[in-house]
């Protein structure tokens, strides 16, 4: 491949003139790589672990080395050797590297020659109904996850070929819409979540460090809060890398979405908000929306950023104050809940459709992380203010129901938390255990019977448009009752039928109970039924199935539906179809 000097620290994507670029028309192999103050450079290619041949590297101008070699084919094994002007001698795996190995024979990692081609897509037609569909207008039901933790736990990763069919099934079995993988990309630490990157083009295999890859600091600035380092997109070589790694995962990779974590870190760490982060963030979405047609962005921002959308052209953010809200009223005890009432329900209500960012509820691996607080952090531990198994799983489900049915553009779990497991996923997994205890999805005890709420909440969502093409602008407050814990709430209109979603915070259950429908609702004087079609207090989901409403009065005034008469279980969801003419 023929380029000039300035291409190799120009071109948007990187990864198709860094590192060991494979042709396979001569069966040569250019090896490129930025080190501007490196002495001298040289490839080492080894043969399990050891050196076999070292070949020289040019200097090119602009900080470039490069060397071209015909003993490089795919799968050899390779780390450049470094040079620094202090005399300091360093072994480096490649910082533009696809595929990284553990060489046990060297104790080391080592980067591998690939070839992009070898593997073919077959995957076109999704592709072009991905570009016309709006995701914006789709279901979004997000399954979070860590290859490494998912099955086998730390000591026993699993295979990603192994890996993808199985969970393909499985979240097509649970009704998920989109996976949301986290360490996915090559990091440090073992027992880290993998948010310490090392390399930004090969999926995690073990530790291998970027960081000071010539002796220098390339990319990063000041420490962060977390103990690590900050990326410094004031520098050109950051900016370009992490641009052009976007890119490679959205066209050799296809993946459908990114989501950018810790977004107010990056942007507020100048004076004033302002920071050449902001500068990236806007030129990559404005770049994935215009050349990559239906895939999402999105922001994980704990500071609340205004416009996150407008600014800087984000898709969706994650809704977090709502997590907190929603696990703190778990952790209330019912009889303190109406103290809280306001905070913790009614402002996420009222604000719904007037929040300036498209919101999604998310329950993250963040908020189930036992941290220093509590080891055994879970979310049905929230749940500790009672000893009674049957309120504190009716409230867990009742925390679903709120999260998927409640005004937004989508909801996302995180693994393990689908099966209600009594301890912290990172709990078991600094234990050597699999972070989810697959036992209790595959009994027929309470957990297990939350795993199929799950799954049955998340197809009834799935197949209902009234909760998801116009997101949170199809929602309207039907009724709401402090001191019965009770909120009622409309989720828009599709074939004639509209959704009125109820919730009891509550854990008293009532036989006969009255919802007043609101008179300026226009739609009111169209009812002609109303029928429930989903129950979270259904005996299949470890319910009583003592609530169930069999026929649902509606009494009416001047032709006009005023009055809903029913049953509503405690700690419970409800789902009832209004029927129009």
């Amino acid at each position: 491949m023929a380029l000039n000097v300035q291409a190799t620290n120009t071109h948007p994507k990187l990864y198709k003139i860094r590192g060991a670029q494979y042709c396979k028309d001569n069966g040569l192999t250019t090896f490129r790589v930025y080190a501007p103050n490196a002495k001298a450079m040289c490839v080492i290619l080894t043969a399990y672990g050891h050196e076999e041949v070292r070949l020289k590297m040019q200097k090119i101008g602009e900080g470039i080395w490069e060397v071209v070699s015909n003993q490089a084919p795919p799968g050899r094994t390779y780390l450049y050797l470094v040079d620094d002007y202090n005399g300091k001698r360093m072994l480096r795996i490649d910082p533009v590297s696809f595929s990284i190995i553990d060489i046990a024979e060297a104790r080391q990692v080592q980067s591998v020659v690939y070839d992009p081609t070898a593997f073919c897509w077959n995957d076109q037609t999704w592709m072009m109904k991905r570009a016309l569909t709006d995701p914006l207008r789709s279901p979004l039901s997000i399954y979070e996850m860590q290859p490494k933790l998912w099955k086998n736990g730390v000591y026993r990763p699993t295979n990603y070929r192994q890996l993808a069919p199985e969970l393909a099934i499985y979240c097509q079995r649970m009704g998920f819409t989109h996976i949301e993988v986290f360490g996915l990309l090559e990091h440090a630490y073992k027992t880290e979540r993998g948010y310490q990157v090392t390399n930004f083009f090969a999926p995690y295999h073990d530790n291998a460090s970027l960081h000071e890859f010539d002796g220098t600091n390339l990319h990063a600035s000041d420490a962060s809060c977390w103990g690590t380092l900050y990326l410094d997109y004031s520098k050109e070589e950051t900016y370009r890398l992490l641009f052009a790694s976007a890119l490679y995962f959205l066209d050799e990779l296809h993946i459908d979405g990114i989501r950018f974590d810790a977004v107010s870190q990056m942007i507020r760490r100048q004076s004033n908000d302002i920071s050449t982060a902001i500068g990236f963030l806007c030129k990559l979405n404005e770049t994935i929306h215009r050349y990559y047609p239906g895939v999402l962005s999105i922001a994980e921002e704990t500071e609340g950023y205004p416009l996150l959308s407008q600014t800087m052209g984000f898709d969706m953010k994650w809704n977090i104050g709502w997590c907190n809200d929603a696990m703190n009223l778990l952790r209330t005890p019912y009889c303190e809940r109406s103290n809280h009432w306001q905070e913790k329900v009614l402002n996420m209500l009222y604000s719904a459709k007037h929040n300036h960012d498209k919101m999604i509820l998310t329950l993250s691996h963040d908020d189930t992380d036992c941290h220093h607080q509590n080891p055994e952090k879970s979310l049905l531990n929230c749940v500790s203010h009672t000893q009674n198994d049957i309120e504190r799983f009716s409230d867990v489900r009742n925390f679903f129901g709120w999260q998927t049915f409640g005004p937004s553009r989508g909801h996302m779990i995180h693994m393990g938390d689908k099966v209600a497991q009594p301890v912290s996923w990172y709990h078991r997994f600094r234990h050597g255990l699999s972070s989810i205890d697959w036992s209790l999805s595959e009994s027929a005890t309470l957990h297990g019977r939350t795993q199929e709420y799950i799954a049955d909440l998340n197809k009834f969502y799935r197949y209902h448009p009234q909760f998801w093409q116009n997101g949170e602008q199809d929602f309207e407050m039907i009724y709401e009752y402090k001191p019965n814990l009770i909120v009622a709430y409309h989720r828009g209109i599709y074939n004639q039928r509209r959704m009125a979603i109820i919730h009891n915070f509550s854990n008293r259950g009532y036989q006969s109970y009255h919802i007043s429908l609101p008179m300026w609702d226009p739609d009111i004087a169209r009812i002609q039924k109303v029928v429930e079609i989903f129950n979270s207090d259904n005996p299949m989901y470890g319910g009583s199935g003592s609530f169930h409403n069999e026929n649902i009065t509606i009494v009416f005034r001047h032709g006009r539906a005023i009055i809903f008469r029913l049953t509503i279980p405690p700690l419970a969801t409800l789902v009832l179809e209004e029927q129009l003419n």
